[in-house]
């Protein structure tokens, strides 16, 4: 029997994929990448009648933290991302500059995780895999053979590398050492396009097959 249910939100500006991770038969919930439309989030949590216990980053590039700063007005919770992603946080104002969007406020970090960094949220956990590449802090949060990816992987293809702090072959490195090492049917839940498995990326995905 399945222990989470997922529910995938498409927003903002560049169509990345904002999850609410809910333990079966809870009311609470984690949210991972709130990139854009936060009244949008807001609502979906409402209309579930879901609390959010955490906020999760993948990583801090403006298209995956866009809502943030209203979502943390509005609840107060902890905010999770990898410590390697201070520098991407702190150019939020320029990352908005540069695609010519409104002012992204800094977010506020409650905790700043590591490598093998445990959550618990009733009766699941979450583990941390450090998969930088995409950014140097970039990670991927697991539990109940659902992996949420962020921009480290995609249904056939891989993050970019050409920003700042990207780097193609640490990347390509951390999803055969982290990724690909998992079972094949992990559901895999990246930031952008479909849900995918790790046995399927394994099979069909051209960067790393």
């Amino acid at each position: 029997m399945e222990q989470i249910e997922v529910i995938t939100l498409v927003v903002g500006d560049f169509a990345t994929n904002c999850y609410i991770v809910v333990p079966q038969n809870s009311s609470e919930c984690v949210v991972i990448d709130p990139g854009g439309e936060a009244e949008t989030i807001i609502e979906k949590l409402q209309q579930l009648r879901l609390q959010p216990r955490y906020f999760f980053l993948t990583h801090g590039h403006l298209d995956h933290v866009m809502a943030l700063p209203k979502l943390q007005q509005h609840y107060r919770v902890p905010t999770l991302v990898h410590r390697q992603e201070k520098t991407i946080l702190k150019s939020l104002p320029a990352q908005a500059l540069m695609f010519g969007l409104p002012l992204v406020k800094n977010p506020h970090i409650s905790e700043w995780i590591e490598e093998g960094h445990q959550v618990q949220l009733e009766t699941i956990n979450f583990s941390v895999l450090h998969t930088p590449g995409h950014t140097p802090g970039g990670c991927c949060y697991i539990s109940d053979s659902k992996i949420f990816v962020g921009d480290t992987l995609f249904a056939g293809s891989v993050g970019r590398t050409d920003l700042p702090g990207g780097n193609y072959e640490l990347l390509i490195s951390s999803i055969k050492q982290k990724l690909l090492c998992l079972n094949d049917d992990v559901l895999v839940y990246p930031g952008h396009g479909p849900t995918t498995t790790i046995g399927a990326e394994k099979q069909h995905n051209p960067f790393i097959r």
